[in-house]
């Protein structure tokens, strides 16, 4: 069986042709025009003769490249309405057909749509004209469908047109179409048959006799209504007074169905509310009849039915006969309505038609059986879209879809919807276990809410309640994306973890999910190794698995953002370049952490103007209002400022006035290394000393080597170097060993001058202690930051050679200098392997040839 269940497949059925069809000469020409207009627009009641004009059309024009999507109301969803888009028009996506329609089957995120329609046009066939047809346009009244509809018109390749089939003006804005003589419209008069076409219609098509009596008196009453003309040519013998087209239409479908027996009207009225009528449906709700000759003793009668798949034996009825019996099934009882549409969902659910069974589970109320085969489900995620239509009172009363549609309503921003599942449970979330989790879910539909006052549910607690494990997985993931919001790195870690435990292992949407809050967390901790190796993983998913391709720009921001933590610019760059190729709408919400992390490389790469102009355009954006959020990009911008002017003052307000739970650590270091420059440093130090004992509990890398460093440059500030000399080696050590493993390059950047200054007077003592790793770690360190232009000696070096040059004793040298006789020593030992001597005379000697002595 496909991965996928299957879709509908007579709705991408172009419908066949009756013999002996009618040529719409002055309408024929009018479409041969077709390939100078972008849409035509072909608008008229049931039965004007829409649908047949385009069948006939493309038969007698051999248009081969014409695909077909038949709408009802189940198709007025954004998901399912693309889907059956995205499998009419796989065909043109040469070998990218399975994937196309496995980026929307496993989608069910609505705000992902214009980024899977960007992919949609990007993998069509540009060479040659492709047709699409949308029969009955009408039933789409979705407002977010319509507007992705409108995004898809703006953006389709010139080669594509699009032929909207529909009874009344379609609610999109066609204008600018109009404006730009792109827009072919055909109206309902257009579609009117004059007097001698509606006769060909009824000699030529219906075959009536030329000499038949009432000929002139159909043409007549019908109007030019080719509906109601074939409608009265299978009774014409009587004819209402009333010209109009409905009741023209109730008349003889009435009579039509007065001429059946009672099994055969029961059989029409029943399948009426099906899709089409199939062998295995029909025989499957009517296990008595023969469907073949059931289909031709109604055909006998002139029923009007039109062969959908002559192989399968799949038929559909007309328009206009659909509707009336459709109006009969709704006069059954409720009891029988409902009976029919369980038996019908059952025979659905056997063939794996699962968007179809679930249609008929909600007709017949069975909205138990609707959530259950949702859940279990989960290769398709479109089905999800039938949460909508499931009543709220039902679905509270099931725990597991209630904690799943959450997700799925949030997920899709519709948090009216979200907030309708959690107000009915204020008081039970209180009181019975099993809704305790839908407590935390207020912070996710009040944008006001303190996220620090949340209840997260002990895992324990959360593991023994009786939900599946999906459903468990969803609330433990859910709760690890807050506890990483409050820095609480070490939990947020474990609840991940078990979350994976429950995870399908097939389900590669979660999964990548998972890894990717997984990822977050391990990358605040400095971990990046480990987040190299879970997006490996990822990236497994996105090259083999089609459906996390739609996670594309999240994983190339995230994999760009490690690269800038170590500093390899031109990786970055490349996921850049890859995340931008998915990026919509500039600045949206979902394109923040792209433009933050480009911001971020073009200040690592010297391109400053570049960084200041997008730090410019973010702190437009709500989310950078207060602008502590984006304390780790300040960190470049106030150095280029001088930490004076507008930014480092409105920062430091919203820094003064937020409460410590607003307050990050990258803002403490932000607030502090603004007070350095500010020239207090005792208050810079006490911050320093609040976050490195945080950072070194929680073992948060990053921040314990950023913090570790900007303490040593406060320490060299302010005293003198035999007060410091240790705890700066301690610090230094730290820094190194908590970044060499990972390759932890940026602290040193920010820090650089520290790492000049360190080089100069304390490079031999500060190594000396370092393990092999570390001090090759720390050389590549050197070649990066600290080779502008190094001197052969250090500082220090420096100085004693200078002493030693006027004659100096050891012991006058270290008096001198403040330092002990050892020290000198050292340094003696080092400058003589520097110039490559082995006494003093010729250590002066070397150095005079230098220029390293001053006069």
């Amino acid at each position: 069986m496909n991965k996928y269940p299957p879709l509908l497949s007579t709705r991408l059925k172009i419908p066949k042709p009756r013999p002996n069809y009618l040529i719409r000469d002055s309408l024929f020409a009018r479409l041969d025009s077709l390939k100078d207009f972008r849409v035509v627009l072909i608008k008229g009641g049931a039965g004007s003769g829409k649908t047949t004009l385009i069948t006939t059309y493309a038969q007698e024009r051999n248009l081969k490249r014409l695909k077909w999507v038949s709408l009802d109301k189940g198709c007025n969803h954004p998901l399912l309405f693309w889907n059956y888009v995205a499998a009419a028009l796989g065909e043109f996506s040469g070998s990218h057909q399975d994937d196309l329609l496995a980026l929307f089957r496993s989608n069910f995120d609505k705000n992902q749509l214009k980024d899977l329609l960007i992919q949609t046009i990007n993998l069509l066939d540009q060479d040659q004209d492709i047709y699409l047809v949308l029969d009955d346009f009408h039933h789409l009244q979705d407002a977010f469908l319509l507007e992705t509809f409108e995004f898809f018109l703006q953006s389709m390749p010139e080669n594509l047109r699009l032929i909207l089939l529909t009874r009344q003006e379609p609610a999109i804005y066609l204008g600018a179409l109009h404006m730009q003589g792109t827009l072919m419209t055909i109206d309902h008069d257009d579609l009117k048959l004059d007097q001698e076409s509606a006769y060909r219609f009824l000699t030529e098509t219906l075959q009536l006799p030329p000499d038949h009596p009432p000929l002139t008196e159909m043409i007549q009453l019908a109007q030019g209504w080719i509906g109601g003309l074939q409608l009265m040519g299978l009774q014409p013998k009587a004819f209402p007074s009333n010209v109009d087209n409905r009741v023209i239409a109730d008349y003889f479908t009435k009579e039509l169905l007065a001429t059946l027996e009672a099994e055969e009207t029961e059989f029409l009225v029943a399948t009426s509310t099906l899709p089409d009528i199939s062998k295995a449906m029909a025989e499957g709700l009517f296990p008595h009849i023969s469907f073949e000759g059931l289909i031709q003793n109604l055909q006998h009668k002139n029923i009007p039915f039109t062969c959908l798949e002559e192989k399968e034996g799949v038929y559909g009825c007309h328009p206009l006969l659909k509707e009336h019996l459709m109006a009969l099934f709704k006069q059954w009882p409720s009891a029988k309505q409902s009976h029919l549409h369980q038996r019908a969902a059952t025979l659905y659910r056997d063939q794996f038609q699962y968007h179809l069974c679930l249609e008929q589970l909600l007709l017949a109320g069975l909205y138990h059986q609707a959530m259950e085969l949702i859940m279990s489900t989960r290769e398709d995620l479109t089905l999800f879209a039938y949460a909508e239509r499931i009543p709220v009172s039902e679905i509270t009363e099931n725990p597991d879809f209630l904690y799943q549609s959450f997700f799925y309503h949030y997920i899709n921003h519709e948090f009216q919807r979200c907030t309708s599942l959690y107000l009915p449970l204020e008081k039970r979330m209180q009181q019975d276990p099993v809704y305790f989790p839908m407590q935390m879910s207020r912070g996710f539909i009040e944008a006001d809410h303190d996220l620090n006052a949340l209840p997260v549910l002990p895992m324990d607690q959360l593991e023994a309640l009786p939900l599946l494990p999906l459903t468990k997985s969803y609330l433990l993931l859910r709760d690890a994306a807050l506890l990483h919001t409050r820095k609480e790195f070490k939990e947020a870690l474990a609840y991940v973890r078990q979350a994976l435990k429950h995870s399908p292992k097939n389900n590669s949407t979660h999964l990548f999910f998972a890894y990717g809050i997984q990822s977050q967390i391990l990358e605040d901790l400095g971990e990046l190794n480990q987040c190299h190796r879970l997006y490996q993983d990822m990236h497994r998913m996105l090259s083999v698995l089609p459906s996390a391709a739609m996670h594309h720009t999240s994983y190339h921001i995230g994999k760009a953002g490690l690269y800038l933590k170590q500093m390899k610019c031109e990786d970055a760059l490349y996921c850049l370049e890859e995340a931008k190729n998915h990026l919509l709408e500039p600045f949206s919400n979902a394109s923040l952490g792209y433009y933050y992390t480009l911001a971020e490389y073009h200040f690592l790469s010297g391109n400053v103007q570049d960084g200041l102009s997008l730090v410019q355009e973010l702190e437009k954006h709500p989310t950078f209002k207060k602008l502590l959020p984006m304390s780790s990009l300040l960190q470049y911008v106030f150095p280029v400022e001088q930490y004076t002017g507008p930014l480092v003052s409105s920062f430091m307000y919203h820094y003064e006035n937020a409460g410590e739970e607003e307050r990050s650590l990258d803002s403490h270091l932000v607030c502090a290394d603004v007070l350095i420059h500010r020239g207090d440093d005792a208050q810079a130090l006490k911050i320093i000393n609040e976050v490195l004992p945080k950072a070194r509990k929680g073992k948060m890398k990053l921040k314990l080597i950023q913090a570790s460093l900007m303490k040593i440059r406060v320490l060299l500030k302010g005293l003198k170097e035999k007060d410091c000399q240790r705890e700066v080696q301690n610090l230094f050590r730290e820094a190194i060993y908590y970044s060499y493993e990972d390759e932890i390059r940026q602290p040193f950047y920010w820090e650089k001058e520290v790492l000049h200054h360190l080089i100069q007077q304390f490079e031999g003592f500060l190594t000396k202690d370092l393990t092999t790793d570390e001090d090759r770690y720390f050389q590549t360190l050197l070649l990066e930051f600290g080779a502008k232009e190094k001197p052969l000696l250090s500082q220090r070096e420096q100085e004693v050679l200078q002493e030693m040059s006027t004659g100096a004793s050891n012991k006058e040298i270290a008096e001198r200098l403040y330092i002990s006789t050892a020290t000198v020593k050292t340094h003696l030992i080092n400058l003589y392997g520097k110039l490559h001597v082995n006494n003093r005379v010729a250590a002066i000697e070397a150095a005079k040839k230098r220029g390293m002595l001053k006069p």
